[in-house]
Parts: structure tokens; sequence; C-alpha cells
């Protein structure tokens, strides 16, 4: 079988498999999604969430089953999202991983699809809706990060960018600022709290921070 004539057979199952699992008690409208170029497995897609369902052969010559696995790249930049829930006693963490099962090609597409909507999809849309959750806090942090970065930076008198370092799918944490024309200060952010890198103080500069903090009386990291 060549890589195109794999593509073109996955292609015809995929379709297929998407409209039989309509009549199915997965409900969901799940679409396929064509591949732009031969491959070696093509995925049907759930516009609702983004969730997808790839498909794929277990052989490379003359394969008599397919292989349905799950999707979890939802993260920054489309990477993976691992996620842990708490063991069956409640103590401790495991990883949440989506299955994965094969089912006979000689099955027909009803059948395949029958599988997976009794054999696959509730388990792979729980993880997958774990993996939405842990995507929604992590924005949520980001989001908490930026807000303390903008509300120093406005003291600061500063503009500094909020915008995602691309490369690496991380927001901006810090900035610094000048005093005079010589001194920088460094400032770092996170959810909760920050912190100040004060090089070259004066002693003046030194007293002052110094007796602000040792005259805080609220319980709290001075204290």
């Amino acid at each position: 079988m060549t890589s195109a004539e794999r593509t073109t057979e996955l292609s015809g199952l995929g379709r297929q498999i998407a409209l039989e699992l309509r009549h199915t008690p997965a409900t969901y409208p799940w679409v396929f999604v064509g591949p732009i170029e031969d491959t070696y497995s093509v995925y049907l897609s759930n516009p609702e969430n983004k969730a997808r369902i790839y498909l794929q052969f277990d052989g490379y010559e003359k394969p008599s089953r397919l292989s349905i696995s799950g999707y979890l790249h939802i993260g920054k930049n489309g990477q993976y999202v691992e996620v842990y829930e708490k063991g069956a006693d409640g103590t401790g963490w495991n990883r949440a991983t989506p299955p994965s099962i094969t089912v006979a090609i000689s099955r027909g597409c009803a059948a395949i699809a029958k599988d997976i909507a009794k054999r696959f999809l509730p388990e792979y849309l729980r993880v997958f809706s774990l993996a939405q959750a842990k995507v929604q806090a992590d924005a949520d942090y980001d989001a908490k990060i930026t807000a303390n970065l903008q509300r120093l930076a406005k003291v600061a008198g500063v503009s500094v960018s909020t915008a995602d370092n691309r490369e690496r799918g991380e927001i901006n944490k810090s900035f610094h600022f000048r005093v005079g024309n010589s001194r920088y200060y460094d400032v770092t952010t996170s959810a909760n709290d920050c912190s100040l890198k004060l090089d070259t103080l004066s002693f003046e500069q030194a007293e002052h921070i110094i007796r602000y903090l040792k005259g805080i009386k609220k319980e709290g990291p001075w204290s």
C-alpha cells in the first residue's frame, strides 16, 4: 500500500465513521478533517470543544485493524497537556492519559463507530475535560501575573509588554526601571507576590526601605 493509497483509504473510513457516530450514543457532531498531504493518520474533530479522535492503521502493507487514540495538544502553542488526578483511595496523584483501542476493519464502519462510542469516548472525553480545566487554570494564573505586572509597572511609570514569549509559550513576568541616570531596578511578579532587585542603593534609600519593612505590623513574610 502506497502512502497515497493509505491516505485515501483512511480518509474514506474517517468520513464514514464520522457519519456513523451521529447515530450512536456519542451524539457529538464529529467532523472528518481531511489531510493536507499523504499521512499515517487522519482525525475527527468535535467543533464544540476541539477534541479529536485519531484514526490510524495498525500495519503498513495489509492493515487489518484500526487504531483509535485521543488528542490533548490543547496547551500553549499546541503543547501536550499532562493532567493528574487523585488515586482511587483519595491519596497520591496518578497521571490521567487518553485511552486507545483497536477495532477490526472488517467489522465495518457502523461497528467501529459503536466501539468508539462505547469503549473510547467516555474515558477520552473525561480526560480531555481535565486537560481543558488545567488549561483554564493556567490561563487564570497567567492573568493574575499579568495584572500584577501592570499594577507595579504603573507605579514605576513604565510601559511593559504583556505578550507571550511565543517561542517558549511564557508570559512576560518582569520589567526594569531606572531612577536617575544610572540606577536600574528589576521587578518580577508571580500570581501572589513579587520580588524586587534593588542594586546600587544609597545608604539613605536602604535605611528608608529597611525601616519601612521593619515597621510592618501585620502578619506576613516580613513579620
